[in-house]
């Protein structure tokens, strides 16, 4: 279970997934249809400014994310994926 829906479970609310998505395409499907996203906020921003798309505050904050990256040790010490975790790193907290 998601983070949004242990959230809105402790608060008794419900939802309705209508679509699962990557978010390299959310943008383009919020904006042509009537349904809703639950996005980190820098994200929101991200697609609001690219598109038609309306940032609206959750209720509650949705405190609780965690980023994880994963490689596999042989990667450890390579200098071109160090940098590459580290500009992911920077980018996405």
């Amino acid at each position: 279970m998601g983070v949004v829906q242990q959230i809105l479970d402790r608060i008794g609310c419900k939802r309705d997934v209508q679509l699962r998505v990557p978010f390299s395409v959310l943008g383009s499907i919020v904006e042509r249809t009537d349904l809703i996203a639950t996005v980190p906020q820098r994200m929101a921003k991200r697609l609001a400014a690219s598109s038609k798309t309306q940032i609206v505050p959750a209720p509650r904050e949705l405190k609780g994310f965690t980023y994880l990256q994963i490689w596999h040790p042989r990667y450890e010490s390579d200098s071109v994926h160090k940098w590459l975790r580290e500009l992911i790193k920077q980018v996405a907290v």
